[in-house]
């Protein structure tokens, strides 16, 4: 039995440079949220409130300024490759349980 969350995401944050006045903004700003085995997260709310974005960082194909993404408890943010890991760890889980129908 494992002692850790099957994703893990802590203080997730993410600046883009502004336009105009702005010099930069918080596209996602402090995000944290954990999901066991089996269970699903939906994000909900206003366009360009960040809900693509989280999904980026976590994929690995936007770089994050700041925070943790912890799958089955391994350290993902910077992996080589846009989404590396992940399509790795879905395509051994295929493999390994037949779950997934190709």
């Amino acid at each position: 039995m494992h002692n850790h969350n099957m994703l893990e995401v802590n203080n997730l944050s993410k600046n883009f440079a502004g336009t105009g006045r702005e010099t930069e903004f918080a596209a996602v700003d402090g995000i944290s949220f954990t999901l066991d085995a089996g269970e699903c997260l939906g994000l909900i709310g206003e366009s360009g409130c960040g809900k693509s974005t989280t999904a980026r960082l976590i994929t690995g194909l936007v770089q994050a300024d700041a925070g943790s993404v912890l799958l089955e408890g391994e350290e993902i943010l910077g992996r080589k490759g846009p989404a590396g890991f992940l399509r790795s760890n879905a395509d051994a889980r295929n493999r390994d349980s037949g779950s997934f129908s190709e």
